[in-house]
């Protein structure tokens, strides 16, 4: 066989090198990629979407809370804790979870004034979640009061969790940007050895071309 057929088999052989050591490369990328993707997503806790308050259609008095997320709660380790102006306990028993409501009763003929409402559930993922909000009781209005944002004016919440409403969205965000991270670390961890290795495989074609 002649020296140009030698040449051309070795070319031959360190193109396919090229091509799958080129392959493998690009493969660790996409994972990677799809890792950085997938992580703020897998990392993000459920939140509460719309709050509701059931009211007796003769009376208007207020008898429940309604409490709606965005994906199905746990239905143990519901906890809703309603505080009347004067500090008493304004609920009737435990919370009921079913799918993605929770329902609060709240106790027979409710004074006036301001209640709060400080509430923790389990999500989907298996993270509790909590938040706090406020209502008012007008004995003259028939219409369902409104969630108002929680004040450290307002009646005493029954613990700290009160003044926390926001806090499941920030360890959400500090969860996902730190899942980014990881997942960046670990695409810099998979493409350093596919480099090296075709880095090697190539040099490998090469003088074993050049020798032939």
């Amino acid at each position: 066989m002649s020296a140009s057929t030698h040449t051309a088999e070795g070319s031959s052989r360190a193109l396919r090198g090229a091509r799958l050591a080129t392959a493998a490369l690009g493969l660790a990328i996409g994972a990677a990629l799809l890792g950085i993707v997938a992580a703020p997503a897998a990392h993000a806790h459920d939140v509460l979407t719309d709050t509701e308050f059931e009211t007796n259609a003769s009376t208007g008095a207020v008898e429940a809370i309604r409490l709606t997320f965005n994906n199905e709660v746990l239905p143990s380790g519901s906890e809703i804790v309603v505080t009347a102006p004067d500090g008493e306990d304004a609920g009737d028993g435990a919370p009921e979870a079913e799918g993605r409501e929770v329902v609060q009763r709240l106790a027979p003929d409710l004074e006036p004034g301001r209640y709060g409402v400080a509430w923790r559930v389990v999500s989907s993922d298996g993270h509790p979640i909590e938040g706090a909000f406020s209502f008012d009781v007008d004995p003259g209005s028939t219409e369902p009061p409104e969630a108002l944002p929680f004040s450290a004016s307002e009646p005493d919440a029954p613990d700290e969790r009160a003044t926390a409403e926001q806090q499941p969205e920030s360890v959400g965000d500090a969860s996902a940007e730190t899942a980014v991270w990881l997942s960046i670390a670990v695409a810099a961890a998979l493409l350093i050895p596919v480099a090296a290795v075709a880095v090697v495989l190539l040099r490998k074609r090469r003088r074993s071309a050049n020798s032939e």
